[in-house]
């Protein structure tokens, strides 16, 4: 697994959203940097919740992305790539 820093995680992360919908703008994505990962948050009505919700986790030390909210869908769901570049794949067929 290759590493990646925290920069290279969030303009990855954004520039797979912005395919998939051109509302997606950094100043709407909360970055957290952890010891052992990273997360980013969509929360368009922040501080109320809404459908729309999201995060996205990345365990640096496994590089498996966890997906919590399942970007938009009524039903809130978990879901988990083995790394970014699977998760990408995810994000370029949605």
């Amino acid at each position: 697994m290759n590493k990646i820093g925290a920069e290279e995680f969030r303009q990855k992360v954004l520039d797979a959203l912005k395919k998939v919908d051109s509302r997606y703008d950094k100043e709407d994505l909360l970055f957290t940097q952890f010891r052992d990962g990273y997360n980013i948050c969509y929360k368009p009505l922040y501080p109320e919740s809404s459908p729309a919700d999201f995060n996205i986790y990345m365990n640096n030390t496994t590089g498996r992305i966890t997906i919590y909210g399942n970007l938009g869908a009524l039903v809130p769901t978990v879901k988990k790539y083995d790394d970014l570049n699977d998760f990408l794949k995810f994000l370029e067929a949605s």
